[in-house]
C-alpha cells in the first residue's frame, strides 16, 4: 500500500523539480537569430552543438578584432531577490599553435542604457571537448537591463561553439 501511495508522489514532486528549471534566455534553443546581436565571426549553426543542437559559432583570427553575440533578458521575468545561475556547453579549437583560446560566458547589468556592471565566467583554455562552464550572479536592484553573451576573450583567436545556454534559478542545495 505504501509503494502505491509513495511512487506516485514521488514522480509528482521529482516532475515539480525539473518544471522549476525554466530557461530564461528568451531563444535558448536558438530558433529566432533576429532576436540575437550576432557580431562579425558570429553566427547560429545548425547540428554542431553537444546533443546535434543549434549552437553559436565564432571565429577570430584577427587578435585585435573583439565582438560578441549576446540577448537581453527581459527583466520582468527576474526576480531582483534571486541568485540566478548561468552557463552552457563550451568547446574551442586554438588556431595557432601554443596559444590558448577561451570561450566566455558574460552577464551585463545597465540602468538606462548605462552600463553597471558584468559577470564572466571563463571555459579552460583549449577546451577541446564540451565543458560545462557556468556561475552565478545577482541583479543589481538598480538595473532595468540584464544581457546575456557569449565571445572570445580579446587578444586571442580561434574558433569557439556554444551550446545547451541557460539561465535559470539557482538551486538550493542541501
Amino acid at each position: 500500500m505504501i509503494r502505491k501511495v509513495m511512487l506516485p508522489l514521488l514522480m509528482l514532486w521529482s516532475a515539480g523539480l525539473f518544471a522549476m528549471e525554466e530557461n530564461l534566455i528568451p531563444d535558448p534553443e536558438l530558433n529566432s537569430p533576429g532576436k540575437w546581436n550576432l557580431a562579425k565571426g558570429y553566427r547560429i549553426l545548425p547540428g554542431v552543438g553537444r546533443e546535434g543542437n543549434k549552437a553559436i559559432y565564432a571565429e577570430r583570427t584577427d587578435p585585435t578584432a573583439y565582438g560578441f553575440a549576446g540577448i537581453t533578458v527581459p527583466i520582468d521575468t527576474l526576480d531582483k531577490g534571486t541568485e540566478y545561475e548561468f552557463g552552457g556547453q563550451i568547446k574551442t579549437l586554438p588556431l595557432a599553435e601554443g596559444k590558448g583560446v577561451r570561450g566566455s560566458l558574460i552577464v551585463q547589468f545597465y540602468r538606462q542604457g548605462k552600463f553597471l556592471s558584468e559577470t564572466w565566467k571563463h571555459c579552460p583554455p583549449n577546451s577541446i571537448d564540451w565543458t560545462l562552464t557556468e556561475s552565478t550572479f545577482n541583479i543589481p536592484p538598480e538595473a532595468d537591463r540584464v544581457f546575456f553573451g557569449v565571445l572570445i576573450p580579446r587578444n586571442t583567436v580561434g574558433k569557439v561553439w556554444f551550446s545547451n545556454l541557460y539561465i535559470r534559478p539557482k538551486k538550493m542545495t542541501f
